[in-house]
């Protein structure tokens, strides 16, 4: 055999050599899986670091709009006034001098309407504005706008308690009894209703950042918090004392220490009072704020403590507005037109959660300064 014929032989089987393992190695590389680049670099974080990216990741979830959660609220404007402040210095402790200083600005009250109040827990009621424009077509100014303050707190659902007159019974029936001298009915009494009121949100504009010849404010647009809830559940407890504690949260239990209802009828009414005593227990200290749009926000919270009467309805009404989280004990009393007390029931919010509720107000005049 030639060399000639040994060398092209020893060549071609190194090439089906190169080949074989070159096609292995992407057979292996296909079934193998590759970690892709944001998986590595995670890896390889730091706790610092890790915990700083899944902070960044809030913040971007939380800047998302919920079109679904916004169509529960509804944003009109009441009225806007003109307000200026004239301040004077002390010279003496002061960098200013003795010169006087005015502060001018338009204040524009808003409303929140509430279309949605089973699952909406509070609303927060300092906006950010994002964008204002003028009656010309031009962007104003924000950096001035509604100034952001440390705490940013829930307000709970705003209630108002009022006595509704039932509906007069119809003429025709009124004169069939007449007609055939039947005794007409008696006229129901009125009945003690609790009303949803519309949040109030305040925007205070700086007068300075308008033209002269702004004659209205185009467009004002921003966004406002809101506290959701998944669902809600009830946990109820009978109203008398116990010596069970009786779980509401992963962090929160009750037990109730004295529980009294008694009853007595005066003419035609049955006058009714109530008072009891209501321990809690938590894990750590329980925090006595409201819930901040900044905070963490567990699996439950506490919405509401009401008192169930014989007819399964609540017995005492609303006032005022809701507090988020509620109370859970303490001491109570009452008394009234409330009939017997059979339970407690506490109210509890699931997978609570925050929102950014857009709006947009158009078309508003300015008051003459």
């Amino acid at each position: 055999m030639s060399k000639r014929r040994i060398i092209f032989g020893l060549v071609v089987c190194l090439s089906i050599t190169v080949l074989t393992v070159q096609t292995l190695s992407r057979t292996r590389s296909s079934n193998r899986t590759v970690k892709p680049p944001d998986a590595e670099r995670r890896r390889n974080m730091t706790d610092k670091e890790r915990e700083k990216e899944l902070e960044k990741t809030r913040e971007q979830a939380k800047s998302e709009f919920d079109t679904k959660v916004a169509d529960c609220f509804r944003v009109s404007w009441c009225s806007i006034k003109y307000n200026k402040t004239m301040s004077l210095y002390n010279p003496a402790v002061s960098s200013n001098g003795s010169d006087q200083k005015a502060v001018e600005i338009f204040t524009l009250s808003c409303e929140i309407e509430i279309l949605d109040p089973n699952l909406t827990l509070g609303t927060n009621t300092e906006p950010i504005i994002t964008q204002l424009v003028d009656s010309k077509g031009r962007d104003i100014d924000i950096s001035q706008a509604q100034p952001r303050s440390k705490f940013m707190s829930y307000e709970g659902l705003r209630y108002h308690t009022r006595f509704r007159q039932p509906p007069r019974p119809p003429r025709w029936q009124t004169l069939i009894r007449s007609a055939l001298r039947l005794p007409q009915k008696p006229r129901p009494r009125p009945k003690l209703v609790n009303e949803l009121q519309p949040s109030p949100m305040r925007i205070d504009l700086d007068f300075g950042s308008f033209e002269p010849d702004s004659g209205e404010i185009s467009r004002v647009k921003g966004y406002f918090h809101a506290l959701m809830a998944e669902s809600l559940e009830h946990v109820e407890v009978p109203f008398e004392p116990n010596d069970n504690w009786v779980r509401l949260t992963p962090d929160l239990e009750i037990q109730v220490r004295e529980a009294r209802c008694t009853e007595s009828s005066y003419q035609f009414n049955t006058e009714s009072s109530y008072q009891f005593n209501i321990e809690t227990r938590s894990q750590g200290r329980p925090s006595m704020r409201p819930v901040s749009v900044e905070d963490y926000l567990p699996s439950r919270i506490l919405v509401a403590r009401q008192l169930i009467g014989e007819d399964g309805k609540p017995t005492r009404h609303l006032s005022g507005h809701r507090r988020v989280p509620a109370s859970a004990g303490g001491r109570g009393s009452g008394s009234g037109n409330v009939g017997r007390i059979e339970r407690i029931r506490y109210v509890i919010a699931v997978n609570p959660s925050h929102h950014k509720i857009p709006f947009t107000l158009e078309h508003i005049p300015l008051p003459e300064p």
